[in-house]
């Protein structure tokens, strides 16, 4: 699971911390964020990629802690992409989504970002590899009517994540299909729910909710 929800006053990543197979076992469960502070920016991974994995990554952009910040998040596609192809993984068969929340320095204002390395099925208008704007996604998605019984515009200030969020964490740990690399019948949302905030005043962590899932077992009904 990751959520991007781009507000006026902060950017959002809400995240599980559930690995899986491809059978849908829990492999592990560990944070699925990288908060990079010194750019002001914090990034969420989901499918094949690895926070872990891409802590390392970062590490190898050139002056990685001081360099520009655009520079920074312009070389994010190209380092994952290098790590693919060195480790020989198919990007089509093996795919990851990456969200960026952050403070644009130059702007001054919270912004949202994603890329993809690939797809199982190629969607229109989408090509891998691309940073694009991202203010707000779900994944998986959900009906938000269904969820709150009501119209809820989450980029409103209104919805306040650490308050309100969790009726959308429970409806999304209750998906069991679209998974795409993954069998239908099986749950992707695990662990710890963790809301990471990145605003002007830098960025925080905070846990939503732990659920009491076992690694190599399935998620819970």
């Amino acid at each position: 699971m990751a959520n991007l929800i781009v507000q006026p006053d902060a950017a959002y990543l809400m995240t599980d911390s559930g690995l899986f197979t491809p059978g849908g076992t829990i492999l592990a469960l560990m944070p699925k964020v990288l908060a990079v502070r010194s750019q002001s920016l914090a990034i969420a991974t989901t499918g094949s990629l690895q926070a872990i994995v891409l802590s390392s990554l970062v590490r190898s952009i050139p002056d990685w802690e001081a360099c520009d910040q655009e520079a920074f998040v312009r070389a994010l596609p190209g380092v994952v992409r290098g790590f693919y192809a060195d480790q020989g993984l198919d990007p089509d068969q093996r795919p990851s989504e990456v969200f960026i929340a952050l403070y644009s320095r130059r702007h001054g204002r919270p912004m949202g970002l994603s890329f993809m390395t690939g797809f199982p099925t190629p969607l229109p208008n989408v090509q891998p590899w691309t940073l694009r704007p991202c203010l707000q996604a779900l994944n998986p998605d959900v009906d938000l009517r269904a969820v709150y019984g009501r119209e809820v515009r989450l980029r409103n200030p209104s919805f306040v994540p650490l308050r309100d969020a969790l009726p959308l964490v429970e409806a999304q740990r209750g998906v069991r299909t679209g998974w795409g690399i993954m069998p239908d019948g099986v749950g992707a949302v695990a662990g710890e729910i963790t809301l990471t905030t990145v605003s002007a005043a830098g960025i925080e962590c905070a846990a939503l909710h732990t659920y009491g899932d076992i690694e190599g077992e399935l998620v819970a009904a």
